[in-house]
């Protein structure tokens, strides 16, 4: 797959803080059972000024504890603006994307805009930061990690400043756009050798829509793989496929991807 990464013109350090924003640690994500070290976590680290925002965490009694944490749904152009204006932020990961070596968007969005991380640790995310944020690794931890960066102003800014330089470094979708087009230039190149071989007639670019997206037809395309009228068949099509039955996270984690593919496909003509 294609790791996610951070937009760094719209992730970046405020220079003023918001006074609405200046907690001194907060948690920005949905409740969700299948972040099992989630209710741990934030228990820990409640007592040092948690804030909480996200959606659906008045909507199950076991999240009842935290309310008096939550805050509400954070408007979605103000995720900088907290990011900058908080002391520290807390990160989780999803059981599954843990288990597949993903690492959550927030990370990079979080380190991209100057801010101390503390999350918890799994080899990919090590891999990825090294000791750029404050790692969670079993009880306590939290806590511990969240109290030294409150009480170490200087603490605070190194891990500041190293976090954005990595993300600047290694990790903003133009980097992935650069791991990306290879890959795709190599699929159109097999396609359109196995194509000129065997004479078939058709976009392949057309039936390569149609065989990605199994089960889910194009309108842009026959059934024997043509395209229809009025679609160019020269132009690099990329189809995101959004099954909202499948999970709640698919159009979240399709709209993280959206800046990569914009700059693969390039201005509109």
């Amino acid at each position: 797959y294609l790791a996610l990464a951070a937009d760094p013109e719209t992730m970046r350090a405020r220079r003023t803080p918001r006074a609405e924003y200046a907690h001194p640690v907060v948690y920005l994500g949905q409740a969700s059972p299948t972040k099992h070290r989630l209710v741990p976590m934030l228990t820990e680290v409640a007592p040092l000024g948690l804030a909480i925002y996200g959606m659906a965490w008045d909507r199950d009694e076991r999240y009842a504890p935290l309310l008096p944490y939550w805050k509400g749904i954070l408007p979605r152009h103000d995720i900088a603006d907290l990011y900058s204006s908080a002391q520290v932020i807390l990160g989780t990961t999803e059981d599954k994307q843990r288990d597949m070596g993903m690492v959550n968007n927030r990370v990079f969005e979080a380190l991209a805009c100057g801010a101390p991380l503390v999350t918890d640790a799994f080899p990919a995310l090590e891999a990825m930061v090294g000791d750029t944020v404050g790692f969670i690794r079993g009880p306590g931890d939290a806590y511990r990690a969240v109290a030294h960066l409150l009480l170490n102003d200087t603490r605070r800014q190194e891990v500041s400043e190293t976090g954005r330089r990595v993300v600047l470094e290694r990790h903003t979708y133009d980097h992935r756009v650069e791991k990306f087009i290879p890959f795709v230039e190599g699929v159109m190149a097999a396609k359109r050798s196995a194509n000129h071989a065997g004479g078939g007639g058709g976009s392949t670019m057309a039936r390569d829509v149609g065989q990605v997206a199994a089960g889910h037809p194009d309108p842009r395309v026959r059934p024997d793989g043509s395209l229809r009228h009025g679609v160019r068949s020269n132009v690099p099509t990329i189809a995101l496929l959004y099954d909202p039955a499948a999970s709640s996270t698919d159009w979240p984690f399709a709209m993280g991807q959206l800046p990569a593919l914009l700059q693969l496909v390039g201005p509109a003509s």
